[in-house]
This record gives C-alpha cells, structure tokens and sequence, in this order.
C-alpha cells in the first residue's frame, strides 16, 4: 500500500486525482486493444477539474503522453488519434470570398462566349436583316467590352480570398504552405494591377499622343517626329506589358497548386487536394497573348506574321473563354473545400520495431569422437544333452486262436453270393442277414 501511494506522489497524483480516476464509468474510458506487442494511451477524464490522465494498457501505470515507452513495463506506446478540429472562421471566409472570384470569372467568360455568338449571329443576318443585326452585333460588343471589367473584380476578389485563406490555415499548414498561399494572393492582385496598365493607362496616354500628332500633321505644332516615337514607345510598353500580365498570372497559377497541395498534406486531408487545370488554362492564355502581342511588336517594325496574328485572336477569343467556363467552375470547388479544412489526425505511427539482430551462421560442428568398443557379453553353452532312454519295444504278439476254415459246401447244398464283411462266414444267395452275426448283407 504503501508503495502503491510512493508511486503515485511520484507521478504527480494527488489522492483525490487517484479517487477521480478509478470512480471514471468505463463507458468513458477510451482504449483501444494493443496490438502486436504495442500499448496504447487511455486517456481518463476526471469530471470535475478537467485533468486528463493517461495510464499504459499493459499495466495501468499513470504515465505522460509524450511518453514513448511504459517506464514501469517497458511497452511502447502508441498515441490516441484525435478528431478534425474546428475549422477556422477565417479559413471559411476566405473559401467563400475565393468561391465568389472565382463565379465572376466564370461569369466574365459566359459575356465574352455569349458576345461572341451574337457577333456571328449579326453576320449572317446582314443581308437579310440589317436592322436586327446592327442591334446583334452592339449587343455582343457591349458585352465583350464590359467583360474586360468584370475579369478586374473576379481576379482581385481571388487574390484577397487567398490570402484570407492563408491566414486563417496558419495553425493547421507549415509557413512553407501559408506563404506560399500569400504569395499566389498577392500575385493576382498584381495581375488587376498589370492590366489596369495595358488596358487602360496606356491606351488613354498613346490617345492623347495621337491627338498631339493630329496637331502636329495639320501643321499647328513642330514636334511631329518626337510624339509619333512616344506613340511607338507606347505601343510597345502596352504589349509588354500585356505579356508580363499573362506571365504573371501563369506563376499565380502554378504557386497555388503547390499550396494547395501543401495544404492537403500538412493536415492529412482525406480526400484530394490538386490544381491542375488554373495552370494549363494560364499556360494556353499567356501562348495566345504572346502571338497577338509578338504581331503588334513585330508590325511596328514592318515585320508583319498574320498566321501568328490569326492564332493567336482564334486561342484568346474563342479557345479560352470556353475553357475557362470549366476552369473556374473547378476553382470554385477548391476554394469551398480549402474554407472547410481543418486539421485531421494523422495515421498512427507506432514505434519502429528494433532491427532484427545481425545473422551470423552457426559454429561448425565438432566431429563426435568415436564410440568406444562395446563388450558383447560371454555367450552362455547350452548344457550337454542326456542321452535318450532307450525305446522300450513292444512285446511279440501272442498266437491267437486258430481260424477254423469253414467246411466244404457239400455238393448239392446252396450257392454262396459271398462273405459276411463281419464274421467272414459265407452268405447263402438270397439272405439279407448273415445267419451267423446277424449283420446285414451288402
């Protein structure tokens, strides 16, 4: 006993700790059974002060959880997997801000798909109709150009909703992760702020230039050569621009799969966290801008490829707004799922098992000496025969009487059938007895 109460003193176990702990109903013990030669840890709650004590299974000693090892028995120890925590609020506030970017986005394409058809539409009814396709065709441009505004709100909306998102996985992800979430945030909001430059900065100065070089042309100014090489500065300063925009974007795109991958691995989400298709709609983006863009540049040196030009109006007028309706569909999907993520419990990694000692081959045998020389035991000689007595010999039989010879049959007298196979007497044809002994004749 009074070890007993040494060994708890000893673990920091008060006396009502130890009441608390064995007064637990069993139905709220939680264990597990051990398992090849492994203990797990039984966490007890006491129901007053919130203390959590943990006991081996092996031998119910009250041990720390950072414990490996059982220090009384020596059994590893396997920790107890706990739930998914709670997710974060502002990891949901930030799916739900990414999930909204990303249905802008989507609706920004469905303009650009939907002006497009009506432009075609408007062709055909040229002849037929002029009116109607005048209306056609304004429709759709209308829609494509204010298209170009909406693309501005739906790429800044992701960027602030990655890097809410990041912030609020800060406690379940590595820094590794969480920066790499803030980088591809941050990297999007640079994208609103590089097309802001092509689309509007810079056609708005080179307006302004070319009001200057009409001035000039009419004869009301003498700086003709000097604006119409600002214009070309322009020009080239908008494509390059435009170029790095997309290269940009590309970047963003490839940063986010990573985090997202990272986040999927830092807190062992259980189904699959992957981007794949934001990076090669990116990629197909930024070809299309390239070839458009390498056209104008070319064109103000009079190097003029239309094939090039061609490619690239066909890939970013009507290739990727159609793709792109897929692709943000699926990054609406991610940015929910990246709002609900928490930190699950990992597998349980069990203490490795010692190596297995080195394998050294047996000793040879040694030879067994030789058997020495077995004595068969004196073989006994049977005893001399006696001799035989000598066979006693019957004694000569005594003459018996004499057999009388039956007399003659006189002459006249009854032929003989035979002899009496009893008496030897003769038997006289015709009797069925033998008149001497009576035996039956045969």
């Amino acid at each position: 006993m009074a070890f007993g109460l040494y060994e708890c003193c000893r673990d920091g176990l008060t006396i009502g700790n130890l009441i608390r702990l064995h007064s637990v109903p069993a139905s709220t013990m939680e264990s597990s059974a051990p398992s090849k030669g492994i203990s797990t840890l039984t966490l007890m709650p006491a129901q007053s002060e919130g203390l959590h004590m943990t006991t081996c299974t092996s031998c119910g000693r009250a041990i720390q959880e950072t414990d490996v090892t059982c220090p009384r028995c020596g059994a590893a120890l396997a920790p107890q997997a706990k739930g998914p925590a709670e997710a974060s609020s502002t990891a949901k506030a930030g799916g739900a801000i990414g999930a909204v970017g990303s249905i802008a986005m989507f609706v920004q394409n469905l303009m650009i798909v939907i002006g497009l058809l009506l432009l075609v539409v408007s062709i055909g009814a040229v002849f037929s109709d002029p009116g109607r396709a005048f209306d056609q065709a304004f429709v759709g441009v209308i829609l494509i150009m204010y298209s170009f505004y909406v693309d501005y709100l739906g790429l800044a909306i992701i960027g602030v909703g990655l890097v809410v998102i990041s912030v609020g996985l800060r406690k379940v992800v590595s820094g590794k992760t969480m920066a790499l979430g803030l980088t591809a945030g941050i990297m999007c909001i640079l994208w609103v702020v590089l097309t802001y430059l092509w689309r509007v900065y810079y056609p708005e100065a080179m307006a302004e230039s070319l009001s200057i070089l009409l001035e000039d042309i009419m004869g009301l100014s003498s700086t003709t050569a000097g604006t119409f090489d600002t214009i070309i500065d322009q020009v080239q300063g908008m494509m390059y621009t435009w170029i790095g925009a997309s290269v940009l974007l590309i970047i963003a795109s490839f940063v986010f799969a990573f985090f997202i991958s990272g986040v999927g691995k830092d807190t062992n989400y259980p189904g699959k966290l992957r981007s794949y298709s934001w990076p090669i709609f990116t990629i197909v983006n930024g070809v299309g801008t390239i070839l458009v863009a390498t056209f104008v540049l070319g064109a103000l040196n009079l190097n003029f490829n239309p094939i090039g030009l061609l490619a690239g109006l066909f890939i970013k007028g009507l290739v990727v707004p159609i793709i792109a309706l897929y692709v943000y569909i699926s990054l609406l999907r991610k940015f929910l799922k990246l709002g609900k993520v928490t930190e699950h419990p990992a597998p349980v990694a069990y203490p490795a098992a010692p190596p297995a000692p080195a394998y050294y081959p047996p000793p040879p045998v040694a030879p067994a000496p030789p058997a020495a020389p077995v004595e068969a035991p004196p073989v006994e000689e049977p005893p001399a025969e006696e001799p035989a007595p000598p066979e006693e010999t019957a004694p000569p039989e005594e003459p018996g009487p004499p057999v009388e010879e039956a007399p003659p049959e006189e002459p006249g007298s009854q032929p003989v059938q035979g002899m009496c196979v009893s008496c030897g007497q003769p038997l006289v044809a015709g009797d069925k007895f033998c008149m001497h002994c009576g035996a039956g004749a045969k």
